[in-house]
C-alpha cells in the first residue's frame, strides 16, 4: 500500500476508531487498526467483538492494499505529527512506514486476514433520522444507563421502534429516563432492542447537529451510519424490565419551579450532603421550597426558591446528582416535580415527551 493523506484527516480518523479498541483482550488483533485503500480514500476500522467503528478519510492512493497497525502506537504518532502530508507505506511483510516532514516511523502490523469482518445489513430493515434529534433524545436518556455488571440488560439503552415512533429508555434501577419522538409514516418497522453502554457513548461523540443518519437493524447488530462514519454494535441479550410499570400514572402533589434556579439550589445544597448518605432533603410549602442538607464531619447547608406548589406540605429525600442529571439534560425554562409522598417515585417532566422518574431515599436511614 501507498497514500498520503493530510495529517488533519487521519489523525481525526484514527481518533475516531481508536476509541473503540478494546484494552483487555488477549487477542492482538484487535490492539489493531484494520487500515485498507478504498478508491482515493484510506478507510480504517476498529473493533473489540461487541462494537465496531469504520471511518472514511479522503486521500491519494498511489497503490492499493490492507493490514493492521497497531492502534495505540498509531495514534500517539500521528498526534505529534505537525500539519501538512502524510505518507503511509505498508509493504508485503505487513511493516507499515509513516513520513511526514522529517519525521519517519516503521511500524509491525499483522495481516488483514486475522482482522474480525464487520456484519453486513440490508437496506429494507433501516430507517433515516435527523442527528440533532437522535442527539438529543440520547442527551436526555444515557446518563440513567446502569454502570453496575451485575444488572446486565440495563447496562444499555432501550429502543423501541413502533407506531412510527421511536422511544429511548434508560434506568438503573433508581431512575428512569425516557423520551420519545416520531419518525415520519415512511417507517414501518417494530422492533425493540438494547444497546450496549459503550456503544451509545460512541454514538453521542460522533452525532453532530445537522444531516440525517441512517439506522440499519439485524437479528442481533445495529448500526448508525452518517457521512463517513459506521458504528455496529451487538444487542444486549436480555430482556429490559416493564418500564411502563415504574412510571407513576398519576400524582397528588406538583411543584412548578424555575428549572436553571432549581439546578443552582441543588448544587449548592449538595455542597454539605454527606458523603455516605448523598442526600438533601426537599421541603414543600407555603409557595416556598426549602433544601437542606447536612454532614456529621462538615456542617449544614439551607437554601430556598420560590415555588408553585399544590398541595399538602411535604417533606422528600433524592439523591442530589440524580437531580443534577435530570435537570442538566433538560431545555426548558420551567419544570414539573410531580409527588405522592415521601417513599413513593417522583416524577420530573417539560413542555416536552421527555420525563424522568427518581426514586427517593429514606429520612430515617440518616437520622
Amino acid at each position: 500500500m501507498k497514500a498520503s493523506i493530510q495529517t488533519k484527516e487521519i489523525l481525526e480518523a484514527v481518533q475516531r476508531v481508536q476509541s473503540v479498541v478494546s484494552t483487555k483482550s488477549t487477542l492482538s488483533i484487535l490492539s489493531n487498526i484494520l487500515v485498507e485503500t478504498v478508491d482515493n480514500a484510506l478507510v480504517f476500522t476498529a473493533t473489540d467483538l461487541q462494537v465496531g467503528m469504520r471511518c472514511k478519510a479522503e486521500g491519494k492512493v498511489k497503490k492499493e492494499g490492507a493490514s493492521t497497525i497497531p492502534a495505540k502506537t498509531l495514534f500517539a504518532i500521528l498526534r505529534e505529527l505537525p500539519e501538512g502530508e502524510v505518507k503511509v507505506e505498508i509493504d508485503e511483510k505487513d511493516v507499515a512506514s509513516i513520513t511526514c516532514g522529517e519525521s519517519y516511523f516503521r511500524i509491525l502490523g499483522i495481516s488483514k486476514d486475522e482482522f474480525p469482518k464487520l456484519p453486513e445489513f440490508v437496506e429494507k430493515e433501516s430507517f433515516t433520522l435527523s442527528q440533532a434529534l437522535l442527539k438529543d433524545m440520547v442527551r436526555k436518556t444515557a446518563y440513567a444507563i446502569s454502570r453496575e455488571d451485575n444488572r446486565y440488560a440495563l447496562m444499555g439503552m432501550y429502543f423501541i421502534i413502533a407506531k412510527q415512533t421511536l422511544t429511548l429508555v434508560s434506568t438503573d434501577g433508581r431512575r428512569l429516563s425516557k423520551t420519545t419522538a416520531e419518525l415520519g409514516p415512511d417507517v414501518k418497522l417494530k422492533r425493540d432492542f438494547i444497546v450496549p453502554l459503550k456503544a451509545v457513548e460512541q454514538l453521542q461523540h460522533m452525532l453532530g447537529e445537522e444531516g440525517d443518519l441512517r439506522i440499519f437493524l439485524a437479528k442481533n447488530q445495529v448500526a448508525f451510519q452518517l457521512d463517513g462514519v459506521l458504528l455496529v454494535s451487538r444487542l444486549i441479550d436480555g430482556t429490559f424490565p416493564d418500564y411502563e410499570r415504574v412510571i407513576p400514572e398519576s400524582s397528588t402533589q406538583k411543584a412548578e419551579l424555575d428549572r436553571r434556579e432549581f439546578l443552582q439550589m441543588v448544587r449548592r445544597a449538595a455542597l454539605l450532603a454527606s458523603d455516605q448518605a448523598n442526600l438533601i432533603r426537599l421541603s414543600f410549602g407555603d409557595a416556598q421550597l426549602v433544601m437542606t442538607s447536612s454532614s456529621p464531619e462538615v456542617g449544614e447547608a439551607r437554601v430556598s426558591m420560590p415555588a408553585k406548589y399544590d398541595g399538602k406540605g411535604l417533606e422528600i429525600a433524592f439523591n442530589p446528582d440524580f437531580l443534577k442529571d435530570a435537570l442538566g439534560s433538560m431545555d426548558e425554562e420551567t419544570v414539573t416535580l410531580e409527588l405522592t409522598d415521601a417513599l413513593s417515585p417522583a416524577v420530573v417532566r417539560g413542555e416536552g415527551p421527555f420525563l424522568h422518574v427518581l426514586m427517593p431515599m429514606r429520612l430515617q436511614d440518616t437520622e
